[in-house]
């Protein structure tokens, strides 16, 4: 092979490559920016003693860990199962 078509090879892959990787970025942008969701919104309630108050919410594994703070000053730690809506744990802190 001469090296006018080593050349050419070699643009014709840069060329191919370039256009590869336009495509799969304008893709990942596209998919990124449909900001489709299809997941349902989450909803729950939280019966709470009066005075309480959520400090802070954090994912537990498949739960949701909920830390509560009474009006006594202490803590408890409550476990929300987000397919249900339902407290399937309390830890109290002290």
């Amino acid at each position: 092979m001469s090296l006018r078509a080593v050349k050419g090879l070699v643009i014709g892959m840069a060329v191919i490559l370039a256009v590869g990787f336009a495509a799969l970025i304008g893709g990942m942008v596209q998919q990124l920016s449909s900001g489709k969701d299809d997941r349902p919104p989450y909803s729950a309630t939280l019966d709470l003693p009066v005075g309480a108050r959520i400090a802070t919410i954090a994912p537990a594994g498949r739960r949701l860990a909920v830390l509560v703070t009474l009006v006594d000053g202490s803590a408890e730690i409550r476990f929300l199962d987000p397919e249900t809506g339902r407290v399937t744990g309390v830890v109290a802190a002290e």
